[in-house]
């Protein structure tokens, strides 16, 4: 609880230091069942990303602020090149009435729970995007425009034959994120490989031509 609270206490004032920008991406990176999912569901105030000893998250999750009930979507990564012929990311996602795949907490839940392991390459850009109330937002008294701007994103964690690690989809997402919170387990026997992937991420963000904030 006391790292939680640690952890939750550097969140808020990256909030408040990043509210400059117009979007503020806040992606959990780490190395599988390292915890990324039971932190952010301590953000938002629920148990809303799968969590159990083995690997959970199949896909990249956005999650943004609503003050109605949740709701899932799909949501894609997508590259324009500008005039320089430099490439540039960003998400998209339509959400209209008709684009919804999922209402409610518990059929969110089944949504999340039921995605098959064997991930196809050919999706490495497929994000879900779900829109829920985040308990933190409410509890540090941010306006409705700030909630709205910020979205937490829960990533596959890192491990052999990662279809995000093969496309560089980290990389690229990273780009175009303005802070990172890069999760470890408490146990030293993993450090140094997890070091060497925070760097690798910093590698491929790199070299996707984008600065990092």
């Amino acid at each position: 609880d006391d790292i939680f609270n640690k952890l939750i206490y550097k969140i808020t004032r990256f909030i408040h230091f990043l509210k400059i920008y117009n979007v503020i991406f806040i992606p959990f990176l780490g190395e599988s069942n390292a915890g990324k999912s039971t932190i952010i569901n301590g953000i938002i105030g629920k148990e809303l990303l799968p969590t159990n000893s083995n690997e959970c998250t199949k896909r990249g999750i956005l999650i943004n602020y609503t003050p109605d009930e949740t709701i899932i979507y799909n949501a894609k990564l997508k590259e324009e090149i500008d005039l320089t012929g430099q490439k540039n990311y960003y998400f998209s996602a339509s959400v209209t009435s008709n684009d919804i795949i999922g209402r409610g907490d518990n059929k969110v839940k089944d949504i999340l729970n039921s995605l098959n392991s064997d991930f196809n390459l050919k999706e490495e850009n497929s994000f879900y995007y779900i829109q829920t109330r985040i308990k933190l937002f409410d509890d540090i008294g941010l306006n409705e425009s700030l909630k709205e701007m910020i979205y937490l994103i829960d990533f596959p964690g890192f491990g052999t034959g990662n279809v995000f690690e093969k496309r560089n989809t980290y990389g690229k997402v990273m780009s175009i994120c303005n802070t990172f919170i890069f999760v470890v387990r408490n146990t030293l026997i993993r450090e140094n490989s997890s070091q060497r992937k925070l760097q690798s991420l910093f590698t491929q963000a790199q070299m996707q031509k984008k600065k990092l904030s």
